[in-house]
């Protein structure tokens, strides 16, 4: 089991497995001291084994999880339902459909609220205050 300092924690259904490999590879250019666990609530692909187990030759991260879970539940709520189960200090919950291009770690670290979360507020909305569906914990 990992113990790196960041995981990126999401969840997909089949409508999103093209989106899986392209958030690994950016995502572990910028953050080397992280791991991945995805979820998924469908059966994985072997495009996306495949496209991992090439990954995990050619990038700084060995330690990528591709979960099946079993549920009806939505890979959008899902992934706020389910533990991890790789260890790391941090979690960042995140979508799957960005692309991270920077290193996350020290942004949000600086920006926990309580010592415990960070979200970002979506300005677009002038009636409701929204968070955004990205967590880090």
């Amino acid at each position: 089991m990992s113990n790196s300092s960041l995981l990126f924690f999401t969840a997909v259904n089949a409508k999103y497995h093209q989106f899986v490999l392209p958030f690994i590879w950016f995502a572990a250019q910028f953050n080397h001291d992280s791991a991945f666990e995805i979820l998924f609530t469908d059966e994985i692909s072997n495009e996306v084994e495949n496209g991992v187990k090439y990954l995990k030759e050619c990038l700084p991260i060995s330690d990528i999880l591709l979960r099946k879970i079993n549920t009806n539940i939505v890979p959008q709520k899902l992934r706020f339902l389910e533990t991890p189960t790789y260890n790391s200090t941090y979690t960042y919950i995140s979508d799957i459909d960005i692309l991270i291009c920077e290193s996350i770690l020290d942004f949000h670290k600086n920006n926990l609220i309580d010592n415990c979360y960070h979200n970002v507020i979506r300005g677009y909305c002038n009636k409701h205050t929204l968070m955004s569906r990205i967590t880090f914990l």
